[in-house]
Parts: C-alpha cells; structure tokens; sequence
C-alpha cells in the first residue's frame, strides 16, 4: 500500500506533536505573564488544537472568536477555581513563540517531592498541530 501525501503529513504532525508533548516547558507564574501569553496567543490569528484530554481529541482547529471565547472560557475557569498570588498551572514550550500549551487542574497537579512516578497529565493541551490520545503509563485507553 503506498503512502500518500496526506499520510505523511499526518505522521509528520503526530511525530511533531509527540516531541513537543515531551519538550522543555516554562512555567507561567506570574498573573501578568499569563495575560502577555493570552495576548500573544490572540495577536495571530491562527488556528489552535484545544484538547480537554477527558473529552477527547479534537476533530479540527479553532481559530478567531471561537479560539477566543474557547480558550478565555478555560482561563477564567482555572483562575476563578485557584485564587492564589501566583499562576502555576500554566505551561507553555516557548514564550515568545508558543506551539504547544499545557494547562492543569491546580488541585491535580501531583507532586515532585514524594517520588511518584505517575506522570501527571495536564487538563488541557493546545497545540498548533493535531493532538494524539494522551494516557499515562499507569492509564489504559
């Protein structure tokens, strides 16, 4: 069976979505930095994955006023849930040039001091390209 260019432009996001899924990130601490992500985030009007990982992967982008109301709805979902002095929750590849976002439940996030060695996912992953089905390794499909 020979590969198609749509199959292989397939593979190339998964593999790209697969390596920035796995990448360094920068945590957003600051309330500030969020809203310089949020505003840089909405400058270009490009498309967006917005994948709750608990409603599965999304069949297309957003973009405009849908990735607007969409991504505000998550923001101010999380900020009125965690009423702190700082952020935390969110993380993002690269600050200046985002490509993948993740953002967690502040009450889930799990912890770096007990050793565990369940990875915790994020709630939502928003990514410039197509998501894959995300499980830990303690998860079964």
């Amino acid at each position: 069976m020979a590969t198609t260019t749509t199959d292989l432009k397939k593979t190339m996001s998964n593999n790209n979505f697969i390596q920035l899924l796995n990448g360094c990130f920068t945590g957003i601490l600051h309330w500030p930095d969020l809203d310089v992500l949020c505003n840089q985030f909405f400058e270009n009007d490009q498309p967006w994955y917005i994948y709750q990982l608990d409603s599965g992967v999304p069949d297309y982008p957003l973009h405009g006023i849908s990735l607007y109301a969409e991504f505000g709805d998550i923001i101010k979902q999380m900020c009125a849930k965690y009423r702190r002095k700082h952020c935390g929750f969110v993380y993002v590849d690269n600050i200046k040039s985002p490509s993948l976002i993740k953002i967690y439940d502040p009450f889930n996030m799990g912890t770096s001091c007990c050793g565990h060695t369940r990875k915790t996912l994020p709630r939502w992953i928003i990514s410039r390209c197509m998501p894959l089905v995300v499980f830990s390794k303690n998860q079964s499909p």
